[in-house]
């Protein structure tokens, strides 16, 4: 009988897993199939038994990443099919297929079983990155217990309570004294007001059995993740005292458990000889799990922090100490266990340098600079977005003028005499933002402005400079120039550096042959674009304002509806960044050479971005652009009509200290792998 059957008293604490054998059944055979399908990238794919807490429903869920693909349900010897209706749309099973929701017997679900894996087959590799990028990669590797050596016992792992009132008092008795640790710490620190501001869940990421018999309860976070992590260890604490608290009240809690690992087991869901017994008394083991990737040094350092505050919380359930892992899509966790404070943060190793992208690589860059440079005020987390969330690679708001290096300060008054709007800027000045492209471009080229020579040691071997001319009264090189005409037909009151198509930077001069050439430069430096277009109106919009630029014979685009020379994409397929934006600063370039701005004959666009940042060069949207190229740099060149109106660099160059072209504060800022 289900918990709560009339006559059978109810515990405050609930957890049951172990599913129905009608479904263990289905699932050895005809179902069998899931299990293949896993195996053929064990670490990107996880496969999880599921039941009802207070019911005889059971179900099996097949996961990428953080997402289920496929949930099968059993109730009462009847089965059936359930999948996001994005999941069943982009496997090419809609929502208009009648297995999906329909109760059916097993020889009925059998004969579809086909275009399940069909299905499967297809979603798997359609799944959007966000679910299997980052923190769902760290889920994945936790779930490979060939790799980890781990038994897991099931994901997503919630205790249910009795009714909401017991649930608030249990949760109130966890977590008090975790937040009174906490906040009777009385560190000072922005970071940690917003931390102990935090409040509870009551579903641990996993649970699983260790080799000698312990029961893990795991969070994961990202290695990115400054503030999960940080946060951390009281969370995963929490989630410790609730397990124990429950093994304390089930005397059979851990025979339970037991049986889910061996329904795990029967499946093949664990490697032969894994361990799938507790060992008595149960020992219950707090684990941060932290995933590929380099972790901030203060992230370890606020990691510390908190334990250290935590480990003095009184009246918990009992626990092991924190244990810290960090995972590898290679090697089996590296673990340190973290109650002594002899043990410092661990080094980076070279896999962890490797696994991480080039913003979560920038972001520890920025972090580690800002300490080491920067006056204390300004080494606080600073806000950013809508929510005013605190970041470690933000400044303080009243601190953002020292987003500018020395060489650069003057740059304020510049963008204020030419009416240019910083991207998110504070006040007059910059963004907060230690990752901003602008601000970047800005401390690279901000000494171009007065000097010419410099302006033509740094691009004369990308661009045919002879001699390097004043681009604006008192300029050699200016910022956000949009011309001296509205070219583009967006609206001749809106500012330089804001909602009209300008570049980052510009500079004029002279070309080999005596004739006169413009240069735009765009600068990125972390950005990644997803595939969002544009909607609505806005599209419409700009639609009908770049058409016949596009349509020109004589253009700067080739597109794909020519029928002289057509070119891979059509015009629908630009209105997602990052080509949406090369084509608009190409249009641009194309008009001011037509109109002969300032007397010039030629005019470029110059993009600048670090070769390393391989998000960016992966930011193709769709099935035409991927069908034209592998990366935007071999999309782009395809539409161009005249290629040698566009050139590319590798921003590394202004690290190069045999080149010269920067500060050594900005080598050491900007100078990470």
């Amino acid at each position: 009988m289900p918990p709560g059957a009339k006559g059978i008293p109810q515990a405050d604490l609930h957890y049951g897993r172990v599913v129905s054998p009608a479904l263990l059944a289905a699932l050895q055979d005809p179902l069998s199939g899931v299990f293949r399908w896993r195996d053929t990238d064990r670490r990107l794919r996880d496969v999880q038994l599921r039941r009802q807490p207070k019911g005889s429903r059971s179900w099996a869920s097949l996961y990428v990443g953080l997402t289920s693909i496929l949930d099968i349900d059993e109730l009462g010897g009847r089965f059936r099919l359930r999948a996001h209706a994005t999941h069943q749309l982009n496997g090419g099973y809609g929502s208009s297929w009648p297995a999906w929701g329909a109760w059916q017997t097993a020889d009925q679900l059998a004969k579809n079983w086909p275009d399940v894996l069909a299905y499967l087959d297809v979603i798997v590799h359609k799944v959007d990155a966000r679910w299997s990028d980052s923190e769902g990669l760290v889920h994945a590797l936790i779930a490979d217990a060939a790799q980890t050596g781990v038994s897991i016992v099931n994901r997503e792992a919630s205790i249910s309570f009795r009714d909401n009132s017991v649930r608030q008092a249990r949760c109130t008795a966890w977590g008090a004294p975790i937040h009174s640790a906490v906040t009777g710490a009385g560190h000072a620190s922005k970071w940690w007001a917003n931390l102990s501001a935090n409040r509870f869940g009551t579903s641990p990421d996993f649970t699983g059995v260790d080799a000698s018999g312990r029961l893990l309860i795991i969070e994961a976070k990202p290695a990115s993740a400054t503030e999960g992590i940080a946060w951390g260890p009281a969370q995963v604490r929490f989630y410790a005292s609730m397990w124990a608290a429950w093994l304390d009240e089930n005397p059979v809690g851990a025979s339970l458990l037991e049986e889910e690992l061996e329904q795990r087991k029967a499946l093949g869901l664990l490697p032969v000889g894994a361990r799938t017994t507790l060992r008595r008394p149960v020992s219950v083991v707090p684990v941060l799990a932290i995933g590929p990737g380099i972790v901030s040094p203060e992230a370890w350092s606020r990691l510390r922090t908190v334990q250290d505050a935590v480990s003095n919380a009184e009246g918990l359930p009992p626990a092991e100490p924190l244990e810290v892992w960090r995972l590898s899509a290679t090697h089996p966790p590296l673990v340190w266990n973290w109650s002594s404070a002899s043990n410092v943060a661990p080094a980076d190793r070279p896999e962890d340098i490797q696994a991480s992208t080039w913003s979560e690589r920038a972001r520890v860059a920025a972090v580690r600079w800002k300490l080491a440079r920067l006056p204390e005020a300004a080494r606080e987390d600073g806000p950013y977005g809508r929510t005013g969330s605190l970041y470690p690679f933000c400044l303080p708001a009243a601190q953002a003028d020292q987003n500018l290096l020395a060489e650069a300060r003057d740059a304020v008054d510049f963008f204020a005499d030419r009416k240019i709007r910083w991207h998110a800027g504070i006040g007059s000045g910059p963004t907060n933002h230690l990752l901003s492209s602008q601000v970047q471009c800005v401390n690279a080229l901000f000494a171009m402005t007065a000097d010419p020579d410099l302006v033509k040691r740094a691009f004369a071997d990308v661009l045919p400079i002879s001699e390097v001319l004043q681009i604006e009264p008192g300029a050699y090189l200016t910022f956000e120039y949009v011309g001296e005409k509205d070219y583009l037909n967006e609206g001749s009151r809106m500012t330089r550096g804001a909602n009209r198509t300008s570049t980052d930077a510009a500079i004029a001069y002279r070309n080999l042959s005596g004739s006169l050439e413009i240069a735009l430069i765009e600068w990125k430096y972390t950005e990644r674009y997803t595939a969002s277009k544009l909607s609505g109106d806005k599209k419409g919009i700009r639609a009908k304002r770049y058409r016949a630029f596009w349509d020109a014979v004589d253009g700067p685009i080739l597109p794909a509806e020519s029928v002289i020379q057509p070119g891979p994409l059509r015009y629908d397929d630009i209105f997602v960044e990052p080509l949406y934006q090369l084509v608009r600063q190409q249009m641009l370039a194309w008009r001011m050479e037509t109109a002969r701005e300032k007397g010039v004959e030629i005019a470029r666009v110059l993009h600048i971005a670090p070769k390393a940042n391989l998000a960016y060069q992966a930011s193709l949207a769709g099935k035409s652009q991927s069908a034209a190229g592998t990366t935007v740099s071999e999309v782009w060149a395809k539409m161009l009509r005249h290629p040698d109106r566009f050139a590319a660099m590798d921003s590394a160059r202004f690290l190069d200290p045999v080149r010269d072209l920067t500060s050594e504060d900005y080598r050491l800022r900007y100078g990470h792998d």
